[in-house]
């Protein structure tokens, strides 16, 4: 089996499934994030998680990774809102345009998935199988 590491996904690759694909085809991405990167500084399986736990918590709250333009503390998504993304919290970060295509419990997962794939040592995030099945586990959650 071939592993793809993707190095730099991010919610506007998935939006943008043009340049997705070409980045994948060309496998030109330059910009990785230094969690992502394991110990000897090479790319791991647990990168892309790492990538897609940011991308989850940009769809969530509907703000983007990095942005000066938030006040200070809060410029780095992930840094601010972890805090969050285990508890009632989780409500004051959701993005309004998403409110009520959801329950409180499904939103609540999905902070939690995204906090599991955020975490700093790579060994302790999810595998993307196990990704894949919390998000069926939220989604089947969700139709009920």
């Amino acid at each position: 089996m071939v592993n793809l590491y993707h190095k730099a996904l991010n919610a506007n690759d998935l939006l943008n499934k043009q340049r997705y694909f070409y980045d994948i085809n060309a496998g030109i991405n330059k910009s990785v994030d230094g969690v992502s990167i394991d110990s000897t500084g090479r790319l791991s399986v647990k990168s892309d998680v790492y990538n897609f736990g940011v991308v989850l918590l940009e769809m969530l709250t509907g703000m983007s990774a990095i942005d000066t333009k938030r006040p200070t503390g809060q410029h780095s998504l992930v840094a601010w809102v972890k805090p969050h993304l285990c508890n009632e919290k989780v409500k004051t970060i959701m993005d309004d345009k998403i409110e009520g295509q959801y329950s409180f419990e499904a939103a609540l997962q999905a902070a939690q998935l995204s906090l599991k794939c955020l975490e700093y040592d790579p060994e302790n995030r999810p595998s993307m199988i196990d990704v894949l099945d919390a998000l069926e586990a939220i989604k089947a959650y969700s139709v009920r």
